[in-house]
């Protein structure tokens, strides 16, 4: 079904996975369009801010805190300060359940 969908259609198409809680889905949907080329970054941190939020419903908070830095990265380069903001308080909260008190008090 979604084998030749393009970028809009594979980030809508993860979008209604994850609004209907299928994480699994949702992170696959989300990591196939991270694989397009020549992203914007502004969708490009969305993708990840949704598969960040699935990796975190799958347990897989290293996956979601990998994201979470790109997250930062790619706000950080478009000046995007509640962009920022969003991505730090997440990475410090994945940091804190992951048992890494230092790293989330860095962030």
């Amino acid at each position: 079904m979604t084998d030749n969908l393009t970028l809009t259609g594979l980030q809508k198409a993860a979008d209604q996975a994850a609004a209907v809680y299928d994480w699994e889905a949702a992170q696959s949907l989300y990591t196939r369009a991270l694989e397009t080329p020549d992203i914007p970054p502004e969708v490009e941190y969305e993708l990840r801010n949704g598969r960040a939020t699935a990796c975190g419903y799958l347990h897989e908070l290293a996956t979601a805190r990998k994201d979470l830095v790109a997250m930062a990265d790619l706000a950080e380069a478009l000046d995007d300060l509640p962009g920022l903001v969003k991505a730090l308080n997440r990475l410090a909260e994945t940091e804190r359940i992951l048992g890494d008190l230092a790293a989330a008090q860095h962030w």
